[in-house]
């Protein structure tokens, strides 16, 4: 996120990648402190390979804005052979939104 320090523990946690298996999924749920944030930024990131040892590697990620009035509440971020789709989730109510900026 721009312009804000995390605490010792955000920054500890945000060290810990999050093994996802094939056809895995997991939820990040944002914090109450984070949805607050006026103009803040959330980074995902990823990075895989096969595991039968191909040179095929995925290596990504997106920014998403957080903002009141734009965007959609959740998203879906599929990741494939050197690709990744991000599909927003519709018609979820929500305080605070996400959008996909434009930023890299």
């Amino acid at each position: 996120m721009k312009n804000v320090e995390p605490d010792i523990e955000q920054a500890e946690n945000s060290m810990r990648p999050v093994l996802i298996n094939n056809d895995g999924h997991e939820e990040i749920i944002l914090s109450w402190q984070v949805l607050n944030l006026n103009n803040g930024q959330l980074y995902l990131g990823w990075n895989t390979k096969n595991q039968k040892g191909s040179a095929a590697i995925v290596s990504g990620g997106t920014i998403f804005d957080i903002t009141s009035d734009v965007g959609y509440c959740s998203y879906n971020v599929y990741i494939g052979h050197e690709s990744e789709t991000i599909e927003p989730l519709k018609g979820v109510m929500c305080f605070k939104k996400l959008n996909v900026s434009p930023e890299k």
